[in-house]
């Protein structure tokens, strides 16, 4: 298979492929918000624009799927898709992203990989990406406008409290929660005090 060089349209095609259009308005969404915020804290927007469109690409496939691709998993991301299925992705997709496209600045993958759970520190992309998927305009069970608001105050106070909301989140659902959410949360209130 010949890699494309990722452009906007190049991965507009490939995740047409990849995922329902609704997965891929979000994605739309998120590239949206994601640009607001590079603007705001003056990075690079192209690395962004693309963190934020790809960010989801593995969201929709199965282990089946990496296989069909003839892309070998880890086992840990193998594990991950049999005890954390809603973060897998996350973990997945960089690989998948490097399997169709072109070399990218790491700024990318890191990204990609950390939107879903964040980490204890986490670089301005990576905080950013985090955000920015959290505050889609279309997320109707939170109050993205409040934590738009404090990522343009301070993105390392809006990573915390995102973190909390989806500690809280889960909790209350009784789901079982990655070791890395738990990290992120206590990483930036540290971090913050």
């Amino acid at each position: 298979m010949i890699k494309q060089k990722a452009s906007l349209k190049s991965i507009s095609a490939c995740l047409e492929g990849l995922m329902s259009s609704k997965r891929l308005d979000h994605s739309f969404r998120v590239a949206d918000t994601a640009k607001q915020l590079a603007k705001h804290y003056a990075l690079d927007e192209e690395s962004v624009e693309l963190s934020a469109m790809l960010h989801d690409i593995s969201k929709e496939l199965s282990l089946d799927d990496f296989d069909r691709y003839q892309i070998v998993l880890p086992g840990p991301i193998k594990e991950l898709y049999a005890h954390f299925p809603k973060v897998a992705h996350a973990f997945s997709g960089p690989l998948l992203i490097k399997h169709f496209f072109e070399p990218l600045d790491q700024r990318v993958y890191d990204a990609c990989m950390w939107h879903t759970t964040g980490k204890a520190t986490m670089s301005d992309y990576e905080s950013l990406m985090y955000v920015a998927d959290y505050c889609e305009p279309h997320r109707k069970d939170r109050d993205v406008d409040y934590y738009l608001r404090v990522a343009k105050e301070n993105l390392n106070q809006a990573v915390a409290e995102i973190a909390f909301a989806s500690l809280r989140y889960l909790t209350e659902s009784k789901a079982i929660i990655h070791p890395f959410s738990l990290q992120c949360y206590n990483g930036y209130l540290v971090h913050l005090n």
